[in-house]
């Protein structure tokens, strides 16, 4: 899963890659996209948004 700001739905050029990650990417299954504009705002940073994490099946 790969999770993305609403801004890259918006951009054409973005959104197309996106598209053509999930769909050849063995390992990337979804996108999901957030409004993260109140967030940024409000002092929550691009650092906020640096987490990685791996999950896996259980």
């Amino acid at each position: 899963m790969l999770v993305v700001p609403q801004e890259c739905r918006e951009n054409e050029h973005v959104a197309k890659y996106l598209d053509s990650l999930q769909a050849r990417s063995m390992s990337i299954d979804n996108v999901l996209v957030f409004d993260l504009r109140e967030s940024m705002k409000n002092g929550g940073g691009p650092a906020c948004l640096r987490l990685r994490m791996v999950l896996n099946g259980c």
